[in-house]
């Protein structure tokens, strides 16, 4: 059977992408032909605000209403979130959830901002009907599933088996780079700076000091206590041993072992990146 052109162009799409092409100018290519072994289900786009992922996901959204007779579906995750809690609320659910399965097509923006508990755990499931029925999903979020502290395991485990591509964050001018206005920082005591840092990193992944600090080993608290690990060690010196006993006195080769980890993802998640960039901010 013939894949429809706006499948085919999915096809494009999941090439350029990989390129890490810019994301408006996926849909200004959109006439060429491109060759990819496999179609990827589903396909992820991550980055941080303002590296057009949002943007090319519209665009992609209106050349298929112009190349195909087929029905797709485009939500931003806040507005999914509410109308699935709606629809629950209503007692439509299994009637919403039909034709939401039933479209050979979904395109969520921001599928993290799916903030209602149960419309989250309800999407693997919707995922996993979609999928089996031979249906496409294409989706955006700010960090890869593996690291993104907003969205269930679940649905991380989902996202992650499908092909997951991390475009550019945006180039920052060399004057406002963030690690400016840092000196007077370092200049503090050691150990104000290490609670600031612990409290400033807990704030931004929505957790608390008392978990960057306690025996959890939840993937997102490990996240975050990494992250923090490292801005401790960048903005006070501090040894290994001395910050792992700021962060529940734990073993120096634990600190390293974060380290290794945080340094290795913000070298391929623009996502990691952009959280850094954002907590070097707000510590200066």
């Amino acid at each position: 059977m013939t894949a429809s052109p706006a499948l085919d162009y999915l096809d494009y799409a999941v090439a350029k992408a990989c390129d890490c092409v810019a994301a408006g100018n996926l849909a200004r290519e959109q006439d060429k032909a491109v060759d990819v072994p496999a179609r990827h289900n589903p396909l992820v786009v991550v980055g941080p605000s303002g590296c057009g992922k949002s943007q090319w996901l519209k665009n992609f959204f209106h050349l298929w209403r112009k190349r195909s007779t087929e029905k797709a579906g485009l939500w931003d995750g806040l507005a999914l979130g509410a109308e699935i809690a709606a629809a629950d609320e209503a007692d439509t659910l299994d009637r919403w959830r039909s034709r939401f399965v039933s479209l050979p097509l979904v395109l969520i923006d921001g599928i993290d901002r799916v903030a209602d508990s149960h419309s989250q755990q309800l999407l693997p499931f919707l995922f996993d009907a979609a999928a089996s029925a031979g249906k496409q999903w294409v989706v955006t979020l700010r960090a890869h599933p593996h690291v993104c502290t907003t969205i269930q395991s679940a649905l991380a485990t989902r996202l992650s088996g499908g092909l997951v591509i991390a475009l550019p964050r945006p180039a920052f001018k060399q004057h406002s780079h963030p690690a400016r206005g840092l000196g007077s920082l370092r200049l503090r005591q050691p150990k104000a700076v290490l609670r600031r840092v612990i409290a400033t990193t807990a704030l931004h992944y929505g957790l608390t000091p008392d978990d960057l600090t306690g025996p959890s080993r939840h993937r997102a608290t490990a996240h975050a206590r990494a992250m923090a690990m490292v801005l401790a060690r960048q903005l006070t010196g501090q040894s290994l041993l001395a910050i792992g006993n700021a962060f529940g006195n734990r073993d120096h080769t634990t600190v390293m072992h974060s380290l290794r980890v945080v340094h290795k993802r913000l070298g391929n998640d623009c996502g990691v990146a952009c959280d850094m960039e954002q907590l070097l901010r707000r510590l200066a």
